[in-house]
């Protein structure tokens, strides 16, 4: 059992970041949300980083609708790029890195690419 002085923090940290009452005296779930805290700073996206891969994601998907796979193909390899070098490491970064992959490879199936360009699109954060 914790001190109540120790437990005092970790009560403000879980109302403003779980949701969790103070009023909670399960510490288990006191831990087991904290372990589910994300910090913003790990999944931020850059301005231009956002512009970039969703000006690279839209140039993609009108290649492979338009049946261009070379160039389909080159703009899912910028994608996946910029995704790499440009982002923090994180989910947000693994699951575009994976999309610009499972893309590529989908190619010359149009609707399937435009399928997995459409996900990674909406895991842009809004401008």
């Amino acid at each position: 059992m914790f001190p109540q002085s120790n437990r005092e923090p970790l009560v403000n940290i879980l109302d403003t970041k779980c949701g969790v009452g103070s009023a909670s005296s399960d510490y288990t779930t006191e831990f087991f949300c904290l372990g589910h805290i994300h910090s913003p700073m790990r999944d931020e996206m850059p301005a231009d980083v956002r512009s970039s891969l969703g000006q690279l994601l839209a140039e993609a998907r009108k290649a492979a609708t338009e049946g261009d796979v070379e160039t389909a193909t080159s703009l899912l390899a910028s994608a996946h790029t910029v995704a790499t070098n440009k982002l923090p490491e994180g989910h947000r970064r693994d699951r575009l890195r994976h999309g610009c992959q499972a893309a590529e490879q989908a190619l010359p199936d149009e609707q399937l690419v435009a399928a997995y360009i459409s996900a990674m699109e909406q895991r842009l954060p809004e401008e």
